[in-house]
């Protein structure tokens, strides 16, 4: 019958939406669980004269991308709608704006405080941004879109090592 079929398209596209909506949300929690391990072996391949990054319990960086989740999921729903009318454009520059944040959020508080990775992250907005456009475009390719913990955490890495010796 006709409801059947509407309730097959409907949840097929329901699923594709929360596909999109979910999906950065949840790599980036899945990013947090194992940021240390990615982050001292990207460390030590190409940034050996660090010092130990400051102590960080792993429920602060599970918080940090708890909390970056539910941000995520809100404003992917919120703007649901560009995302129909602009597909693609709509989406990366919302998850560019929040996934180059996160994913900054998530390497800097290991080595600065949250009051000096904030005037960090101001200070570098458009590299962050353009950073961030760069892991949102990863986050919409399908089964490349799995290595986005590892790419995004490495890749963010380097932007924020480039930020901060340039800071000074």
């Amino acid at each position: 019958t006709w409801v059947d079929t509407a309730i097959q398209w409907g949840g097929g596209l329901a699923a594709f939406i929360l596909t999109i909506v979910l999906l950065p949300a949840f790599l980036g929690i899945f990013a947090s669980l194992f940021l240390e391990t990615i982050c001292r072996a990207v460390e030590k391949r190409y940034y050996p004269q660090l010092a130990p990054p400051r102590g960080q319990s792993i429920w602060e960086g599970v918080w940090t991308g708890l909390r970056f989740a539910v941000i995520i999921v809100f404003f992917n729903l919120l703007f649901l709608p560009a995302f129909i009318f602009l597909p693609g454009v709509a989406y990366w520059i919302l998850n560019g704006i929040l996934l180059g944040r996160e994913y900054y959020e998530l390497v800097a508080f290991r080595r600065l405080s949250p009051r000096e990775a904030a005037t960090l992250r101001r200070r570098h907005r458009p590299a962050l941004f353009l950073g961030g456009i760069v892991v949102a475009v990863i986050a919409s390719i399908p089964i490349v879109n799995l290595l986005l913990p590892l790419f995004g955490t490495a890749f963010m890495l380097h932007i924020f090592q480039g930020l901060k010796s340039r800071a000074g």
